[in-house]
């Protein structure tokens, strides 16, 4: 993973003491030591924390070698750090509580010698969902802006931060409208990679003066970006040049500046940034070009790494002042299919409340875990909104293999002291994966800690504990990440990484190696320390299983056995088929839509079947019934059909993720489908051959027609006849010509008649001599 150094609870303490124990260091530079050792002692202080939400940490990272050079350290010490999301669009609302939260801060920041030293405080704008600032509020933007360059800040670093949306690094931010106003006011300026500034006044038609005067005034005290590059980002009509000159080097000025100096014969060459009519945009590598932009990264870990700041100061807080509304997961057992069903469906219903949780805490004390449900789990944790909720794994006994990987898989990590993260759990551990699976497992432990923006190679190092994952170190900004051979080569800037040597993932890692390696933020072995952790004013909402759930889920569990699974299919297509040969609906109907609905619900609780499965089988069985009674054949409703339920019921007998081992599992999942061919073939014969002879159930089918000799040869069915006897010997009229067959009419209707031999002319009178069922004779009557 990317690694997080991770603050003690220890060493949080009050503003007053942070104060205070700047002004001993400052008396002592007076007093005795000098400056160079008056800010050495600055810089080892202890780490601190503003009490709250804020999360501000200052931490010196430990070195393990113990033996490396004072110059090495110095190179390496960290600084204290602090981020503060700036919502997109800004409004009064927002700068307000944003100029509140940096007022604490500076109260707190304890007091340096070196500028490099002061705390840092990230602002980065919230680009998630593709926000760019436009339709931010200039009152809003000004008022903050102005704090911003105020002496009531010279105590911290303030760096305006531009991101790429989590997860979507490949689309183009352009920050614009007014909140570029904020951007320019800090003390620096650093930006994702493909990310752009630029068209300040999109929201204004025609900046009048007032605002032009605002833009001025604040470009003109911070000096961070040149006035004429603003102003060609606020007014479109304006021209911007790149302008080599003679004596002061590059500048970048407007169109008359560079008349000016072409009248002086100062300027040796120029470049047009920007034509009038169009507003001034530049690209993060156009910033960095320039010199106005010190750090282009690819997200907040290389942020951290390069403002050499302790990189958990960087994790993700909620809105400026909100509280911490905790949710406690104790998980019933080992980490199942259905375990794993559960912890999503019940944190969905708490996330749909009227006050949704934004942490998430799992307690994970030594239990095994499925490494799809682990994976399901994690995945479904990763996918929440980073910038709203917080996810807390509590690691306690010995947690290895794929629960580790999940543990791995959160945001943050506390461990008790007794605790052990990854390994095996015993000597005769036998649970580690085959390097098949491995391999099957790697693109998704990956994309998993991509979407973290943590490295893969420790999730992998607890699934295989013979994975040699080093300690790497970058040579010139001394980040620390942990690092396998194959990820390192991965990487853009492999030459730039030493190796420090490599941790031990077989026996797993303990508290302080968690911690020196900045895996783990801090030791907790309670619940209680879990909450002063993170100052909870209330206790954490426990969700948990009650003793009706678990019996529940041992039923639903006893229902998804793929041999009671087999069972329920055949009773309900057996007993559909009994249905579909009686008229109306019957007993046979409700039981078979019973046992259907007793095998999607237990495999919904299993998490083998989902809204997919489900709606794959009523879609299907809807284009079967329309194939049947709608459009009879066997076209593609049909076919369609009968595919999409066999689908969802494969689907639904089985967790799938669609590698290669899923294949051992198609065997265990076509029993079902097998339950339900045979209930179709044996309801066939049994409607066919028995049920008719039995004295109950004949009762449940329609009985066949009775069958008596009519007299008729070849003619035993009385309903495939119709019989006429009754017309014998009366009298008629022919109504066509008889030749010898035709129509008569007779009694007032019309029958198809044959003449005895003779011809007979319409409209001539008959009579009928024979009548045998359908076939009637008649003869023509003298007039």
């Amino acid at each position: 993973m990317i690694l997080n150094e991770r603050l003690n609870p220890s060493s949080i303490f009050s503003s007053n003491g942070a104060m205070s124990f700047g002004w001993i260091c400052w008396l002592g530079f007076l007093i005795h030591w000098g400056p160079a050792s008056a800010s050495m002692a600055v810089a080892s202080a202890e780490p601190f924390a503003v009490p709250g939400r804020l999360g501000v940490a200052n931490s010196v990272q430990e070195n393990e070698e113990s033996e490396k050079s004072d110059d090495s350290n110095k190179k390496n010490e960290q600084r204290p750090g602090a981020l503060i999301r700036v919502p997109l669009p800004i409004t009064v609302a927002a700068a307000s509580q944003i100029k509140a939260d940096l007022k604490k801060l500076a109260a707190n920041a304890p007091v340096v010698v070196k500028p490099e030293s002061r705390l840092a405080v990230v602002l980065e704008f919230d680009t998630q969902g593709g926000k760019t600032g436009r339709g931010s509020e200039l009152e809003a933007c000004q008022l903050l802006a102005r704090y911003l360059v105020s002496p009531d800040l010279n105590k911290i670093e303030t760096v305006a931060y531009i991101p790429s949306p989590r997860g979507q690094e490949e689309k183009k931010i352009l920050l614009s409208g007014h909140a570029i106003l904020v951007a320019i006011a800090a003390n620096q300026i650093a930006m994702d990679q493909g990310t752009s500034i630029g068209s300040a006044g999109i929201d204004e038609n025609n900046p009048d003066s007032l605002v032009m005067d605002v833009y001025r005034g604040i470009a003109s005290q911070r000096f961070l970006l040149p006035v004429p590059m603003v102003m060609a980002m606020l007014d479109k009509d304006r021209q911007l040049y790149r302008v080599e000159t003679n004596k002061r080097g590059v500048l970048f000025v407007d169109a008359d500046e560079l008349a000016e100096l072409e009248k002086k014969n100062e300027a040796k060459d120029s470049k047009t940034l920007s034509e009038s009519g169009s507003f001034a945009n530049f690209t993060s590598a156009d910033m960095v070009d320039f010199g106005f932009v010190r750090h282009q990264v690819k997200n907040r870990t290389e942020l951290g790494a390069a403002l050499k700041v302790a990189s958990h100061s960087l994790d993700q807080n909620l809105s400026s002042g909100e509280r911490w509304r905790a949710v406690q997961i104790n998980f019933p057992g080992n980490i199942e299919e259905r375990t794993a069903t559960w912890v999503m469906r019940s944190l969905a219903n708490k996330l749909a409340s009227s006050s949704p949780p934004n942490l998430i805490i799992l307690n994970l004390d030594g239990k095994e875990g499925d490494i799809n449900a682990c994976l399901k789990l994690a995945r479904h944790l990763a996918d929440l909104d980073s910038e709203k909720i917080q996810t807390v794994a509590h690691v306690r006994g010995n947690v290895s293999g794929s629960t580790a990987m999940l543990a791995l898989a959160c945001d943050q990590i506390l461990m008790a002291s007794d605790a052990k993260l990854g390994g095996k759990l015993n000597e005769n551990d036998r649970s580690e994966l085959t390097p098949s699976e491995i391999e099957d497992l790697l693109s998704t432990v990956k994309s998993l800690a991509r979407d973290q923006q943590k490295d893969w190679s420790l999730m992998l190092g607890v699934l295989k504990t013979d994975l040699v994952v080093e300690r790497c170190q970058h040579k010139r900004t001394g980040q620390l990440r942990l690092l396998s051979e194959d990820e390192l080569r991965s990487l853009d800037d492999a030459a730039d990484w030493a190796k420090l040597g490599p941790i031990d993932t077989e026996n797993g890692l303990t508290p302080t190696n968690a911690e020196q390696l900045l895996v783990a933020r801090a030791i907790a072995d309670s619940e209680a320390e879990v909450s002063a952790f993170y100052q909870l004013e209330e206790k954490p909402t426990v969700l948990e299983t009650t003793a009706f759930d678990r019996r529940l889920e041992r039923f639903a569990g006893f229902l998804s056995r793929p041999d009671v699974a087999s069972l329920l299919l055949f009773m309900a297509v057996f007993l559909l088929s009994s249905e579909m040969s009686t008229p109306g609906l019957g007993v046979a109907g409700f039981f078979s839509a019973l046992f259907f609905m007793l095998f999607f619900w237990s495999q919904y609780l299993e998490g083998n079947a989902g809204w997919l499965e489900i709606l794959l089988f009523l879609v299907g069985g809807g284009c079967i019934l329309l194939e049947i009674f709608v459009a009879p054949g066997f076209g593609v409703f049909g076919i369609g059909g009968i595919a999409m339920v066999i689908s969802s019921l494969v689907l639904a007998s089985q967790n799938f993720n669609f590698n290669i081992s899923d294949i051992e599992k198609l065997p265990t999942a076509m029993l079902p489908v097998l339950g339900a061919a045979l209930g179709f073939f044996v309801a066939l014969f049994a409607l066919r051959n028995l049920i008719p002879h039995s004295p109950i159930l004949k009762r449940l089918i329609l009985a066949p027609r009775e069958v008596f000799d009519t007299g008729l040869e070849a003619a035993r069915d009385p309903e495939a006849i119709v019989d006429w006897s009754h017309l014998q010997g009366n009298r008629g009229e022919s109504v066509t010509r008889l030749s010898p067959s035709g129509k008569a009419r007779i009694n007032g209707k019309v029958y198809d008649v044959i003449s005895s031999g003779q011809m007979v002319d319409s409209g001539k009178p008959i009579q009928v001599i024979e009548a045998v069922g359908n076939r009637v004779v008649v003869e023509p009557l003298e007039s």
